[in-house]
């Protein structure tokens, strides 16, 4: 146990010394296991440690990013953030979530064979209707609260990442405070744009091309920003995170794991297969080894598989029904490794939520130590830089 354990004391200056970083990547409704990792740090490592971790820097990617509101909403309170945030997921319904969209699905598939008349850009549609993921955000995260914990310093910056539908760029909207908000980060990998957050960044950003409808913002439509920073180390970096936690709910691998695959799919499972495997396409490990002081935590059971298996249970076969019902089942049934990994980002259930809450929990039990030095030497630094003032 750190030397910190053994006394009670007030968390270190926030405005001094190190600044740690949490960024959270993109996965659908594998982003449960990100709320369970970010408990463990929040409850376990703080007890330890003796005061609450300063987290400075919040940064998501589609999941990720609405987890990071959720989590920035509750800055001056970040044991209650905590606990909110594991408890929605915990609630969740797949029914509540993914609401199929018959007429996007056909004007989807007559976009997608018609040939476009012109260059002009058009919205982006998407087969889920978008109102129930709405009203649960509206429900889950107070977005006014954001500003109000940036303004008090209880948080450096929050950024929050998605991709310009039109040019493809990668756009990451920062909201800090004060003189801070006018000075944005400057990277070749992303534009920066100071805002305001609010749920529509949050909704852009977790828009899942061909599942979600991108987002207008500014008179620009934004989806998924996992097509361009799945894993936005370098958004953290730029605003001055010089200590990271890093998670990634998709695994080390993801994307590499073999298994059984049927020889032809219909073109819809093809399509969206594309979307994972570039969604998926990060070198997320190399570039944490790559930098001193970050710690990298991922999942240590393959997620598909645990999807399948609790997707054919019994107790999920009976409160699934419909359109969706059918889909979940045919996936879980299929014995193919893309159909799962499919499945895993679609299955929105607060049971299965509760495996992955645990499992992230787990994983991040099994790097405590490393988590409390982490956080122990960021405020042992802000202690000396303090004094030296």
């Amino acid at each position: 146990m750190p030397a910190a354990a053994r006394h009670r004391e007030s968390a270190p200056s926030r405005s001094e010394g190190a600044r740690v970083g949490v960024v959270l990547a993109g996965g659908a409704a594998r982003g449960a296991y990100e709320a369970g990792v970010v408990a463990h740090v929040i409850e376990e490592v703080s007890r330890d440690l003796g005061h609450d971790v300063p987290i400075d820097v919040l940064c998501g990617t589609s999941v990720g990013a609405i987890n990071a509101c959720a989590l920035a909403a509750h800055a001056d309170e970040p044991r209650l953030g905590a606990a909110r945030l594991t408890a929605h997921w915990a609630s969740l319904r797949i029914s509540d979530v993914v609401r199929v969209n018959s007429r996007s699905i056909l004007d989807l598939i007559s976009s997608l064979l018609s040939q476009p008349a012109s260059m002009t850009p058009v919205r982006p549609r998407g087969v889920i209707d978008p109102t129930s993921l709405r009203r649960l955000l509206t429900e889950a995260i107070p977005f006014g609260r954001i500003g109000e914990q940036i303004a008090a310093r209880r948080l450096h910056a929050l950024a929050l990442a998605a991709t310009e539908v039109s040019s493809g760029h990668s756009v990451v909207w920062v909201q800090r405070a004060g003189d801070d908000h006018a000075r944005l980060p400057a990277s070749s990998s992303f534009l920066a744009r100071s805002s305001e957050i609010s749920i529509d960044h949050a909704m852009a950003s977790a828009a899942v091309p061909f599942a979600f409808p991108a987002l207008e913002i500014g008179g620009a439509h934004f989806c998924d920003g996992g097509l361009g920073q799945n894993v936005p180390l370098a958004p953290a970096r730029s605003l001055g995170a010089n200590r990271l936690l890093v998670v990634n709910p998709r695994g080390a691998a993801a994307g590499a794991r073999g298994g059984p695959r049927a020889p032809a799919r219909p073109w819809p499972v093809a399509l969206l297969g594309k979307v994972v495997n570039a969604l998926l396409a990060d070198r997320t490990e190399d570039d944490v080894q790559a930098l001193d002081r970050a710690i990298h935590i991922y999942p240590t059971r393959d997620v598909a598989e645990l999807a399948a298996q609790f997707a054919r249970s019994p107790e999920l076969v009976a409160r699934t029904h419909g359109a969706v019902g059918r889909l979940v089942r045919w996936l879980a049934n299929s014995g193919g490794s893309l159909e799962a990994e499919l499945l895993s980002y679609l299955l929105f259930d607060g049971e299965f939520a509760r495996l992955l809450i645990e499992l992230g929990r787990a994983d991040a039990r099994a790097r405590h130590e490393d988590l409390c030095r982490l956080f122990e030497e960021a405020g042992v630094e802000r202690r000396r830089v303090a004094r030296a003032a």
